[in-house]
């Protein structure tokens, strides 16, 4: 990837606060880690946050996980 391309996303209070409340809703740790429903859940906790209008996201799957 190239690194100009590279967009940083800085995590507010409200960043955090909107990807806690989209993992209780999808219940993404009823899952085994490592599983492939877990990471199905991902993709779509993802998606929404990244569909989202204010706080607004730029997001991967990964990017959910880790944080």
């Amino acid at each position: 990837m190239c690194l100009s391309r590279l967009i940083i996303m800085e995590w507010t209070p409200q960043h955090h606060r909107a990807l806690l409340d989209e993992m209780s809703v999808s219940e993404v740790l009823q899952y085994r880690k490592g599983s492939t429903e877990r990471g199905q859940v991902w993709d779509s906790i993802a998606s929404n946050l990244n569909a989202m209008e204010y706080p607004k996201f730029k997001v991967l799957k990964r990017s959910c996980r880790d944080r």
